[in-house]
């Protein structure tokens, strides 16, 4: 077989790939469209209905994980309590933090140093100290403890919560006033529901007052208006594909609800993935279709969260190549999971156009460049490719930003949502072959780099 033969060949290959990924979107943009629409008829009657005096009420402990968090720890906290849930509690878990974290709360809220002895349902890292302090009969504790990352810091959170249901809360994020109620209604609705995912979303594009958002725009530059779309299609058309299925594999860190008796029996987070919300949540499907019991895995689009995104290429590099490392390490560790005929859809779908996408997009640029060098330029080929991706982008992206307009009823201001669709157009163009790159580069060194957090920079929260 000639050369030229071959790089025909591959055209052909990755161009059905990028077909049927384009497909199956599209599916998932539909079958979410009519989600929503029994959605908003269910969020009606919630609305009418007062939960607080409601028999299946849940109080709730709020886990708030923190390692050097002092720029925007007080600003989450702050939100916290602006819930307008009626009973919660708020512990924070100071992992070892070299910075002033630990100081700026307890200055903030005169927090006094308690001894209170912990059970030990999960094993972690030392305690150090525990500080506690009340606002608006809303109880504050602060856990000091030797540095064992986030996984750590969390059954900790876990070990000390006096509640039935926690809900996991990233240290620079912030939650809209009625985010804990909307993220509790499932547990309410199924007493077999055992987690529930909240919807998140870009900080940088939002102002936000006491709870509520004041203001919605998009940011100056191309990085946070692309995460901005990019974030629209994951929660507004994936998760609620998947929630149809009962088989959504992933409930961000950022902001999660968990049964805590479930957690503690399937041990709590590992330490050993960088990947540690959808590793557990893995664990928590195996555990209960291995003992055939019933169960609900859902998600909430109503509970908002929002999360500071990375403002540079070096930011997102960082973020995208471990979620990929740990999208990798989580497959490989609970492969047993789709030995189950029932998740054959999933298996496939997560390891074709989730954990392999990047290798596949990068064979397709090669291909480009080798036809470039070789004089073999397919100009069929390059058109096909970039028209799908860039058809693709903006199909799906305009789809997700018009289903998030309708879901929410949000007084999104015309120019913004024009200068989104707009910015959707570019998005196959650059800002995806970047994405590709840092994805791709999970595969490099995966066994030395699948427990490397990395880091990013924060910023004051409006």
């Amino acid at each position: 077989m000639k050369f030229e033969d071959i790089i025909y060949f591959f055209d052909n290959i990755v161009l059905i790939y990028v077909a049927i990924m384009f497909f199956v979107f599209f599916i998932f943009v539909i079958s979410s469209a009519l989600s929503f629409d029994k959605h908003i008829k269910f969020r009606g009657f919630i609305n009418n209905f007062n939960l607080d005096y409601n028999a299946d009420y849940i109080p709730v402990s709020l886990l708030v994980p923190a390692y050097n968090e002092e720029v925007t720890i007080c600003k989450t906290i702050e939100s916290l309590l602006a819930t307008d849930y009626k009973q919660y509690e708020i512990i924070i878990i100071n992992d070892g933090s070299t910075d002033s974290t630990f100081e700026v709360i307890e200055q903030k809220y005169k927090l006094k140093h308690i001894y209170k002895p912990m059970k030990r349902s999960i094993e972690t890292k030392d305690i150090l100290s525990v500080y506690k302090g009340e606002v608006n009969n809303v109880f504050i504790t602060v856990i000091n403890k030797v540095n064992g990352g986030k996984a750590d810091a969390l059954n900790v959170g876990i070990n000390y919560a006096k509640y039935p249901i926690f809900i996991t809360i990233d240290a620079d994020s912030i939650l809209e006033k009625g985010a804990v109620r909307n993220i509790i209604v499932p547990f309410m609705k199924n007493k077999k529901t055992i987690a529930v995912g909240g919807n998140i979303r870009i900080a940088n594009a939002f102002t936000i007052e006491n709870g509520v958002v004041t203001k919605i725009d998009t940011p100056k530059g191309l990085i946070i208006p692309f995460q901005m779309i990019e974030y629209f299609r994951a929660f507004l058309t994936n998760r609620m594909t998947w929630n149809i299925l009962n088989m959504n594999l992933i409930i961000s860190g950022a902001f999660g609800a968990f049964r805590k008796r479930d957690v503690i029996n399937v041990g709590g987070y590992k330490n050993n993935t960088v990947g540690e919300d959808m590793e557990l949540v893995m664990r928590l499907h195996k555990k209960f279709i291995e003992n055939k019991e019933e169960y609900y895995i859902s998600y909430a689009p109503d509970a908002n969260c929002y999360t500071q995104a990375p403002k540079t290429l070096k930011g997102l590099k960082v973020q995208r190549r471990r979620w990929q490392i740990g999208l990798i390490h989580s497959m490989s560790l609970h492969k047993n999971l789709f030995l189950n005929r029932r998740w054959l859809l999933a298996k496939l779908y997560f390891i074709l156009f989730e954990m392999i996408t990047p290798i596949i997009e990068v064979v397709g640029m090669i291909i480009i460049l080798l036809s470039f060098i070789f004089k073999i330029i397919n100009l069929k080929f390059v058109l096909c490719y970039y028209g799908f991706i860039i058809i693709y982008s903006l199909a799906i992206s305009i789809s997700a930003i018009l289903l998030q307009v309708y879901a929410f009823k949000e007084d999104i201001n015309k120019k913004v949502i024009a200068r989104l669709m707009i910015i959707s157009i570019f998005e196959g163009i650059g800002y995806r072959q970047f994405l590709t790159l840092y994805r791709a580069s999970a595969f490099i060194g995966y066994k030395k780099n699948k427990y490397k957090w990395g880091t990013i920079k924060r910023e004051k929260q409006n």
